[in-house]
């Protein structure tokens, strides 16, 4: 664990920064590139690309049977049978479910048989109704038959295992995913303790370091806040804000997000919309004491004066002072992970990308550039890398 000076993050920033939003087409095929490549070392990733292909050599196939399936769907859609059809295809599921439920039941011994017979026998009147209903329709089965012929196509491309392959990775790559973050936690809250609270309490206060506190606040739940109880029962005071970022390429955003919530705390409302903070308890959008937390047993008190260190700064206009980062270091990519998300989601499930067409790389670096926020990781690094004392509220984990 590390906490920066002034010169290492200074040198990071210039060494890593991307400046995704200036890139010209060639440093954008050079970047974009590199994503993949880094990206198809993932199942999942490598999975929708594959996915991609078979989509891409079958379009032709594909597109004809879906546009017939469209055809049969918008057909149904006008038949002034569908609702009564609608019906009683629920009915029959839900009798389907009902006799299966009470086989595995009588089975067990815990349903009577003569009930299962009755659920039976209704459901096979319901089937009998269904049919003399629906063989009087030819809509319904044109239908029926778009939806098999697609399903069959899909089966004999591969399409369908694919897709069954790619969510059972999607399930484990979530696991995985919360696994992560849960350990992040407990990392980032070891280097609070370690790095951060000596520097800011002195000997005898009563300092604690408390996680996931929101205080009802409607948009935005602070990690970890560093706080001091003082005498007489009195609201404590708030030295530090502690926010955990795993990804340093999240980093901006978490930034964003705490900029409009401690302008909230610190009662100043240039910095956030009030309608997006009306809760039952704070009924005009705007934070007032006295609020409690709640942890490991203790009550914690809050007021508007806890927070009445976190001031703007006068000439760059954000509240960095007492805002801390623990992060991981790794390499800057220009864009924050939900972007990057979005854009090679797109390149993954898009048939006609290619890399190598100027025309269409131009069309995806236009709206790439148009999606990503102005500010990223390497401008909020370069706002802290002003003073010394700033640099040193970024903690590498």
């Amino acid at each position: 664990m590390q906490r920066l000076s002034q010169k290492e993050l200074v040198d990071f920033v210039d060494t890593h920064a991307v400046h995704f939003r200036s890139l010209d087409l060639d440093g954008f095929r050079a970047w974009l590139s590199q994503r993949i490549e880094e990206s198809l070392r993932q199942p999942y990733f490598a999975q929708r690309c594959r996915i991609r292909e078979i989509e891409r050599t079958h379009r032709r196939r594909l597109r004809d049977r879906e546009r017939r399936l469209q055809k049969a769907e918008d057909a149904y859609r006008q038949l002034p049978a569908r609702e009564q059809i609608e019906q009683l295809k629920h009915r029959l599921e839900s009798l389907k479910k009902g006799v299966a439920g009470l086989e595995q039941a009588v089975a067990e011994d815990r349903a009577d048989p003569e009930k299962l017979e009755s659920f039976r026998r209704q459901y096979m009147e319901v089937v009998r109704e269904f049919l003399l209903l629906v063989e009087d329709h030819p809509e319904w089965r044109r239908l029926g038959r778009a939806k098999g012929s697609l399903e069959r196509l899909r089966e004999e491309i591969g399409l369908t295992d694919a897709e069954a392959e790619l969510e059972a990775l999607g399930r484990k790559q979530g696991n995985s995913s919360t696994a992560s973050g849960s350990y992040f936690e407990t990392v980032s809250s070891e280097a609070t303790h370690r790095l951060i609270l000596p520097d800011i309490t002195h000997a005898g206060e009563q300092a604690h370091v408390l996680h996931g506190v929101t205080l009802g606040c409607a948009r935005g739940e602070l990690d970890q806040v560093v706080v001091v109880r003082r005498g007489g029962g009195a609201a404590v005071e708030v030295r530090a804000i502690v926010e955990a970022k795993r990804n340093i390429n999240d980093l901006a955003h978490g930034f964003r997000q705490r900029q409009e919530n401690l302008a909230w705390f610190a009662g100043d409302p240039s910095g956030y919309d009030p309608r997006l903070y009306r809760t039952d308890r704070y009924m005009e959008g705007h934070f007032a004491g006295p609020v409690t937390h709640e942890e490991d047993g203790e009550t914690f008190l809050f007021d508007a004066g806890s927070f009445e260190s976190i001031t703007k700064d006068a000439e760059s206009g954000w509240r960095l002072d007492h805002l801390y980062f623990v992060t991981e270091q790794r390499p800057l990519l220009g864009v924050g992970m939900a972007e990057h998300g979005q854009i090679l989601n797109r390149v993954a499930t898009d048939p006609a990308f290619n890399i190598d067409s100027k025309v269409v790389l131009g069309k995806y670096r236009k709206w790439a550039q148009q999606l990503v926020e102005p500010m990223q990781t390497e401008d909020v690094l370069a706002l802290y890398a002003k003073t010394e004392e700033w640099a040193r509220q970024i903690v590498f984990a």
